[in-house]
């Protein structure tokens, strides 16, 4: 009787033994996108679009942080005030040398022609990490967040599922170069930035299904690199990369998560009847199927099709005082605002905002090279919500002057003769003593009816080698064509 008592005893403690206790996993089911830019410094990503998880109630120095120490970056920071602000950090890969793209190059030279004083370094005062004042005194780190730079540190800003945080360099005017407007010189604008949060989105969960090979992830990559990439290109590159990858801009990046596993015991225990070694208890667990998630396909709301949107710019013709820009109509848009860029100056000038298709510049200056955008405005959106068409060039132009003939008109002389250009106010005349030789002045005709030039006092035995063009005048300004064609000839 004591050795059945026993054995059931045992058997009930063995079946306590295989139920085991599986505890709950944390699931960080909230994620942001990341990346670490060094853009205006000529170095690319130094991490590109990736998805963080992070855990409710944490904001971004927390999430920044966690990324630096997986990494083995070394940061130095501070949080007077109570307010995170990154002084710089160090690292394999970190420091990527100084080699700035054009428009930084060209803001650099205009911030450093108003204040000859300002010293911005073309070497790294800091070798192995990129820190504050590293390559000047309004170097340093700034951070945005769907595209939008916070006026307080990182740790006033809690991240939010589906957040876009970029860790940017600036190298010149304290992020002038990163958002296109130096906000310590009047809102000077120098370009106008593309919203890249949604690209930069789409790079992530591309990234995490490991298709960041593709020639578009690529693609999309030279776009968001590029500081001042327009927002036609940044929409061309989400629609190939959303074909190549199969994967929606809309979509919300995630990580896997593990399924917090339970299990339904019902042991079964053979009975014994005699005193035969105790029986063996094998408990029959059933797990709980793991459902699969089924995702609905997106639906892309009116707001996110009007981003995607580009309108086409259908015409910029010149005239001698005026340009007119006519656009097509943009679906759902309530208001257009037409501005100008003077081509080899920075910053854009907003001529109107306008309700109709077409707007005529009467502010050109002949002879000037304009480049203009229109955007389109919705105004149940965002106020700064706007899609930015080409930019399309337009110049006032005079006609060319081809050169036809030249030949003896007598002693020592040769005549020139060419076809009258259209809008020609006069013609100068070059010449050089070989075809590829310098071609310097010998004569301006100021009427443009002229067609013929005796050229006199030319030696024996010499060939001369000659060009026209034609010039035309507006309110003193003077444009000219395309030299001609060389034609020669030689004085017998």
């Amino acid at each position: 009787m004591k050795k059945k008592s026993l054995k059931k005893l045992l058997a009930a403690a063995g079946m306590a033994m295989c139920l085991t206790l599986i505890a709950k996993v944390p699931v960080w089911a909230d994620c942001v996108t990341m990346t670490i830019e060094r853009f205006t410094l000529g170095g690319g990503f130094l991490m590109e679009p990736t998805v963080v998880e992070f855990q409710p109630g944490e904001d971004y120095s927390d999430i920044l942080l966690r990324v630096f120490k997986e990494k083995g970056y070394q940061a130095q920071h501070n949080n007077s005030s109570g307010s995170f602000y990154l002084e710089g950090f160090s690292g394999s890969g970190v420091d990527c040398g100084c080699n700035p793209p054009e428009i930084v190059q060209n803001i650099k030279n205009e911030i450093v022609a108003a204040n000859p004083d300002l010293d911005i370094y073309t070497t790294n005062r800091q070798p192995g990490g990129l820190y504050q004042f590293s390559y000047g005194p309004s170097s340093g780190w700034m951070y945005s967040v769907n595209n939008d730079y916070p006026s307080i540190g990182m740790s006033g800003t809690d991240a939010k599922n589906g957040d876009v945080f970029r860790l940017s360099y600036t190298l010149v005017g304290t992020g002038a170069d990163l958002t296109g407007m130096d906000r310590y010189s009047g809102n000077k604008q120098y370009y106008q930035p593309a919203d890249k949060t949604a690209l930069i989105r789409l790079m992530s969960n591309v990234n995490q299904a490991g298709k960041s090979n593709l020639p578009a992830y690529q693609q999309a990559k030279q776009v968001v690199e590029t500081l001042d990439a327009q927002a036609y290109e940044v929409s061309g590159v989400i629609q190939a990369l959303e074909a190549a990858s199969g994967i929606s801009s809309s979509t919300t990046p995630s990580v896997p998560t593990l399924p917090t596993p339970t299990a339904t015991s019902t042991p079964t225990v053979t009975p014994t009847p005699t005193d035969t070694p105790s029986p063996t208890v094998s408990p029959t667990v059933t797990p709980s199927p793991t459902p699969t998630p089924t995702q609905a396909p997106a639906v892309k709301d009116e707001k996110t099709l009007f981003e995607e949107g580009m309108p086409s710019l259908s015409a910029s013709p010149a005239s001698e005082t005026s340009v007119t820009v006519t656009w097509e109509a943009y679906q759902n848009a309530d208001s257009y605002i037409v501005s100008r860029q003077e081509v080899g100056i920075l910053g854009w000038t907003q001529l109107t905002e306008t309700t109709e298709l077409t707007y005529t510049d009467t502010t050109a200056q002949t002879g000037a090279n304009y480049r203009y955008t229109v955007k389109a405005v919705n105004s149940d959106f965002r106020r700064d919500l706007v899609v930015q068409m080409p930019g399309n060039t337009a110049t006032d132009t005079v006609g060319n002057a081809i050169l036809t003939n030249v030949q003896s008109a007598g002693y020592n002389k040769l005549k020139l003769t060419w076809g009258k250009a259209d809008k020609a106010d006069g013609y100068e005349i070059t010449r050089a003593a070989s075809q590829n030789g310098n071609y310097t002045l010998i004569k301006t005709i100021a009427n443009g009816s002229t067609t013929t030039y005796i050229d006199s006092g030319l030696a024996t035995g010499k060939n001369y080698y000659y060009k026209v063009r034609a010039y035309h005048t507006v309110n003193g300004k003077k444009v000219t064509s395309a030299d001609s064609q060389i034609q020669s000839a030689k004085i017998k």
